[in-house]
Order: C-alpha cells, then sequence, then structure tokens
C-alpha cells in the first residue's frame, strides 16, 4: 500500500565559476525557453505573464529564432487576420524593440518525438556560453 520512489536522472548539474555556481536544469539548446534580442539580451517566453499575453490570442503558435534579434511566429490558428493584428500589438508592446518580428499562418507545428507542441524552435546554439545576458 505504499508507492515506491521513482528514481530517475533529472540531467540537472553545477557549475562552479568565478561569479558564483550556475545552475543547468532541464532547459538547454534545444529546450531553452529563451529568445534573443537584437543585443543579445535572453528574453524569457516561459513567464505567466507572457504565456497568458500569447495564448489570449492564439491556441497554435510557436516561435522559431535562426539569428539574434528575429523570431518568427508560426501560427495555427483560424480566423488568421485578426489573431494576427491581435498578437502583432502584444509581441511590439511585449519586446519594446529589441525583437523584430513576423507573424505567418502555417499548415502544422512541429512537435516533439513524444507529440508534444514546442513553444520555441531554438535554432541559435551555445545560448549558456556567456554570450548573452
Amino acid at each position: 500500500r505504499k508507492m515506491p520512489l521513482i528514481r530517475y536522472d533529472t540531467g540537472d548539474g553545477a557549475i562552479i565559476e568565478e561569479k558564483g555556481i550556475r545552475i543547468k536544469g532541464r532547459y538547454t539548446h534545444d529546450t531553452i525557453p529563451n529568445l534573443i534580442g537584437r543585443n543579445l539580451e535572453l528574453i524569457d517566453i516561459s513567464t505567466k505573464v507572457f504565456q497568458e499575453g500569447v495564448f489570449a490570442v492564439c491556441t497554435k503558435c510557436q516561435f522559431v529564432q535562426n539569428e539574434p534579434g528575429f523570431v518568427e511566429i508560426n501560427m495555427l490558428d483560424k480566423d488568421y487576420t485578426t489573431k494576427k493584428q491581435q498578437l502583432g500589438a502584444f509581441l511590439t508592446k511585449r519586446f519594446n524593440g529589441v525583437l523584430d518580428f513576423r507573424i505567418n499562418q502555417c499548415e502544422a507545428l512541429e512537435l516533439t518525438q513524444s507529440g508534444k507542441q514546442k513553444m520555441l524552435i531554438q535554432n541559435i546554439r551555445d545560448l549558456d556560453d556567456g554570450r548573452y545576458h
């Protein structure tokens, strides 16, 4: 009648640096929830405020970043024109000039191997090497 403790490897680790200890958790190169602005600033898109603002407008969208300072947003929603304007207004205010974007209508979004929708496809590598702040 007891539930056994399930052990698994979280992949978390700690790195000792001059500035202190940096924790490396579940967010790595492919899953990090940050966009990179034009001045190499990190824009966290996993915050509740950001996600509530985006998903208040559209239910199915995906951010794809290939270069700092620019992101493409692929949207699968019906009523694309109205939602594109609403999402554009929200993101313009939220990004405040540090990130340009383009919103595209698409037929399908990229999924993980387990079939889940990714919020962000981050194609910029070496995010945790200290260049971004």
